[in-house]
């Protein structure tokens, strides 16, 4: 996870909380008014201001894209559900680009918005000093890089509610921190492996033409963690 900027909201979610008919006192109006909005509009927005990274596990996003019964596979999460909230629906500040968190995948695990579901999370992408209480960290023997925190409650939400730990993220995570290091020597004569001149490298390594390369914050946080030049 890492932090994201949000911007102005789309013009569709302003102008379906001004209406006259909207009402976000209740669940299921609140609902309905959610379900009014240019979803394409919103989804394409959102999936701009992340990088077109899904804003829990930062795998690629597509505003676009579509699976075989015609339905988007990005999500449009609430960081607060509406049931809990009524009066946050329409709140864009409250609104994140998901994956679709396994949806598709057979079974195979259940991660970011489709575990979510209607939990409330602690953590919120749009904090920059919530996000930073993230670590990434090893567990014992098992393979990959783990997301964790001191704070149980943000524990909780990426182990439990996000399933951040699953479903091969670790793995990728790792993957991803690996490919950038050697992204780094192959540029670089061994003598100049420090970390200024990686985190030097990584301002240009980070994106992928106009998107941000998948699980970039891995190496964004793996820079603030790593202090010494052969760390990692």
């Amino acid at each position: 996870m890492r932090a994201i900027r949000k911007r102005t909201e789309p013009r569709t979610v302003t102008e379906t909380r001004c209406s006259a008919t909207t009402n976000l006192t209740r669940t299921d109006t609140a609902r309905t008014a959610f379900d009014q909005i240019d979803k394409a509009e919103a989804r394409e927005q959102l999936a701009e201001e992340q990088g077109w990274l899904c804003a829990f596990c930062m795998r690629r996003i597509d505003p676009k894209a579509v699976d075989e019964r015609g339905q988007a596979t990005m999500k449009i999460a609430h960081r607060v559900p509406i049931h809990m909230d009524p009066s946050r629906a329409l709140d864009w500040t409250n609104h994140f680009g998901s994956c679709d968190g396994g949806e598709r995948s057979g079974g195979l695990y259940c991660t970011c918005d489709l575990r979510q579901r209607n939990t409330a999370l602690t953590v919120d992408p749009a904090n920059a000093s919530s996000v930073a209480r993230l670590r990434l960290e090893r567990r014992g023997k098992e393979r990959g890089l783990f997301l964790n925190s001191d704070d149980l409650a943000l524990a909780i939400d990426v182990e439990e509610t996000l399933g951040l730990n699953k479903g091969g993220l670790p793995e990728l995570r790792e993957s991803t921190w690996k490919a950038f290091l050697e992204a780094v020597k192959r540029a670089h004569p061994s003598n100049h492996w420090t970390r200024e001149t990686r985190i030097s490298f990584f301002e240009k390594w980070r994106f992928e033409g106009n998107k941000l390369r998948q699980l970039v914050g891995v190496v964004e946080r793996k820079l603030v963690q790593t202090g010494s030049p052969g760390g990692g």
